[in-house]
């Protein structure tokens, strides 16, 4: 939400550029709409949670939406509507960078002040598929046929959520706060030390867990990665992610600090 003055041609402004970065996709276009409500506006969170998921036809629907709503004349709110297709998690990021960026510039009168992009995204895209073809996809192939070897049996759990329709089952979300000490705590344990990543000692946590809930030793996590170790995907916009199994095997002799090497 934006309080105090908000420049809507400023914003227009901002657009061609911010599109100029995008992913090639004919279709990734901004279309802004402004819709003035009346007696009472409702909060930021109210709106929030009343804006349906539009269903969106790839083929013909735009990607990327923008809706400026305006709830009075010195409080706007800003909804962006955009497609796993052309953004993935990291995107959000440089998106709101960039427009941040761009407004301002454009709000100042100064040029904006954004970071080179060496390569676009169909260049990287392309470069990337063909890099999975030939010596280097069997290398791939072989050592993810090592890793997964020998599985041992599914996991079964203490209590499997109840099916709905067509084989869906219900997500929940349960958010827990985690003091900032045990961050840094973890964040030490961690390789790289103080600025180390998370993953790890989460992901050896939830082995634990698991290994508590169903007594199997041999433990495969499925985890979203953003997939962009290329220093020309750092400030892309568009959809990088990929999938990796991790796997964990437990036995009474490892550690803790082992485990979370492992996770690594």
């Amino acid at each position: 939400g934006a309080h105090g003055f908000f420049g809507n041609t400023i914003l227009l402004s901002s657009y061609p550029t911010l599109l100029g970065r995008k992913p090639p996709h004919e279709i990734f276009r901004g279309v802004v709409d402004h819709l003035l409500t009346k007696e009472r506006p409702p909060s930021r969170e109210v709106l929030l949670a009343q804006s349906l998921p539009l269903h969106v036809d790839p083929r013909s629907d735009p990607l990327f939406r923008t809706h400026l709503i305006r709830l009075g004349e010195h409080r706007h709110v800003l909804l962006l509507q955009i497609h796993h297709f052309v953004s993935d998690g990291w995107s959000i990021g440089v998106l709101y960078r960039d427009l941040a960026e761009l407004y301002n510039a454009a709000r100042t009168g100064r040029p904006a002040d954004l970071p080179a992009l060496p390569r676009t995204f169909a260049a990287v895209s392309r470069d990337m598929h063909n890099e999975r073809r030939g010596a280097r996809l069997g290398r791939q192939l072989a050592f993810w046929r090592q890793r997964l070897d020998q599985l041992g049996p599914p996991m079964v759990l203490p209590r499997e959520p109840a099916e709905h329709h067509a084989g869906q089952r219900p997500v929940d979300v349960q958010r827990v706060h985690i003091p900032a000490a045990a961050v840094r705590g973890l964040r030490a344990s961690a390789r790289g030390g103080a600025r180390g990543p998370l993953a790890g000692p989460f992901l050896a946590a939830l082995a634990l867990l698991l290994h508590h809930q169903s007594q199997a030793t041999d433990i495969r996590i499925g985890m979203m990665i953003s997939n962009r170790a290329r220093p020309d995907t750092e400030h892309l916009i568009g959809y990088f992610v990929n999938t990796a199994v991790i796997r964990l095997q437990l036995h009474p002799e490892l550690t803790a600090a082992a485990l979370t090497e492992a996770a690594n």
